[in-house]
């Protein structure tokens, strides 16, 4: 791990440019995100607040959480690993989704253009699940020796109550959302849509934004990063380039500084609070309710107006 000097730097660095986010956006009048094709819009404080009141129910469950029994387990589970070489593959395995996006949906295109959006998940499935578990899972290639526990296993097989706390930051975040001053009303059934491409793209959402993503960012790469860098300063690198890989096939705003700025503004903010859900609990189930919820709630707007009624 790095000394304490580093780790500190590294938090502070961060620190900056998520306040720097903030700032340059309120700056340059750029303080709503908008949803829905341009049809959905909310201030971005209150997805600042949803994340803060989130963040604070889960410090608060429990309030003396065994927070080093759970990280010893943790390394106990990848002691057989060789850490570093495997965040060199993690690391190469994200850097490397925009090119191979990109490939893919040249290639595609040449097929049948309206089966190139399949690019962009195809190679998110190929680069954050197939070589990570070839190479970094609980089996891989880059494994030192055998025996001992198992990661996944730790993080899958939750059998502690308390670990489980977080589904009342999930609550108290779906609450806020639909009931807060600034919601939205919740949709009715006859402005639901009837088609099935709508129900595809949900699918698709939870399977390769919410259940990859965590298992990529959190379950793999945050929880590497903790042995090295220290448990906060891990969370926010984590959360950062978890906010520069959503800019992967995403439609930027005007100019690339207000994109990053937006991108860590809002998904980096997002990666905070999933970072310290995991940090906390290392419950992977609880981090993909939250991920899925929070992703469903994005487009669902786009769903529901696009299916309102004429």
């Amino acid at each position: 791990m790095l000394g304490q000097g580093a780790r500190r730097t590294i938090l502070l660095v961060g620190a900056v440019v998520f306040v720097a986010a903030g700032g340059y956006l309120y700056v340059t009048d750029h303080t709503v995100v908008t949803q829905a094709q341009g049809r959905v819009s909310n201030p971005i404080w209150t997805l600042w607040l949803l994340v803060a009141v989130s963040a604070a129910c889960v410090r608060l469950l429990p309030w003396r959480a065994p927070d080093a029994v759970l990280m010893s387990r943790v390394r106990t589970a990848i002691a057989g690993h060789d850490v570093r070489r495997e965040m060199v593959v993690l690391l190469g395995c994200l850097a490397g989704v925009y090119p191979l996006y990109w490939m893919l949906s040249q290639l595609l295109a040449l097929v049948d253009p309206k089966v190139a959006v399949l690019a962009y998940f195809t190679a998110k499935v190929v680069l954050l699940l197939i070589v990570p578990v070839v190479f970094v899972g609980s089996s891989g290639l880059l494994r030192r020796g055998t025996g001992g526990a198992d990661l996944m296993e730790l993080v899958t097989s939750v059998t502690d109550v308390w670990r489980w706390a977080g589904l009342v930051a999930f609550a108290a975040y779906f609450y806020l959302h639909f009931f807060a001053p600034w919601a939205m009303a919740v949709p009715a059934r006859d402005r639901l849509p009837e088609d099935y491409a709508a129900l595809l793209e949900v699918l698709l959402v939870l399977a390769t934004a919410a259940l990859l993503e965590e298992f990529f960012f959190r379950a793999l790469l945050q929880t590497r990063l903790e042995l090295l860098l220290g448990r906060w300063s891990a969370i926010v690198v984590t959360s950062l380039l978890y906010a520069l890989a959503s800019l992967i096939a995403a439609e930027p705003p005007a100019g690339p500084l207000l994109a990053v700025a937006m991108a860590v503004a809002v998904q980096g903010a997002a990666g905070l609070l999933y970072g310290y859900l995991w940090s906390r609990y290392r419950n992977i189930w609880v981090n993909f309710l939250f991920h899925a919820g929070v992703s469903v709630l994005a487009i669902y707007p786009e769903l529901t107006v696009g299916g309102a009624p004429g």
